[in-house]
């Protein structure tokens, strides 16, 4: 595999193995230095999250219509973007939610803790990070979710899905920062 100095080449060339792309011979005839997949995946950065982040969401409880809340997020990386600690605080007249979770990237591998403080919960994330995306799974005794952010300089999407819908069924924000 060739040695990619961009990341969306990068991102390409890791699809083009996943697929079976017929051009990367070519591709790989213009490269002389060669690397394994996993040390062509450390090429791709992490999502630059940093900084705070606030926009409208909604929750939507189980057997109830949808609601309106603001959120606010912030970000805080660490190490070449490879520690990240996210507080994300959102809240209407009903629910409150306040989780702070800390992040190591490694490749593309997501590993951390998180705490939700209104209602006392824990436990660990494990996740992928991509491009312009993280998919995330919280995992705690009472509690398990998947969170997804799609990044792009100036706005991000969050989705939390808890795996059992016993309180809410979703929790989704559309944040800016620019």
């Amino acid at each position: 595999m060739a040695l990619v100095h961009h990341c969306a080449a990068a991102s390409a060339v890791v699809v083009a193995l996943a697929v079976g792309a017929s051009w990367l011979p070519a591709l790989a005839e213009e490269v002389t230095e060669t690397v394994p997949v996993e040390e062509a995946l450390a090429f791709i950065e992490p999502l630059d999250l940093s900084g705070r982040w606030s926009g409208p969401g909604t929750v939507k409880p189980v057997r109830r219509a949808e609601q309106p809340f603001k959120c606010v997020a912030t970000y805080f990386a660490g190490k070449a973007n490879r520690k990240l600690k996210q507080n994300l605080r959102c809240s209407n007249e009903d629910y409150k939610l306040d989780v702070a979770t800390l992040m190591q990237i490694d490749g593309n591998k997501i590993t951390g803790t998180w705490q939700e403080k209104t209602y006392s919960l824990e436990g660990t994330l494990t996740g992928e990070a991509m491009e312009n995306r993280m998919e995330v799974r919280l995992k705690g005794q009472f509690f398990k979710a998947d969170m997804i952010i799609v990044n792009s300089p100036c706005q991000q999407d969050v989705i939390v899905t808890p795996i059992k819908a016993d309180q809410i069924e979703y929790l989704k924000a559309s944040l800016k920062k620019c």
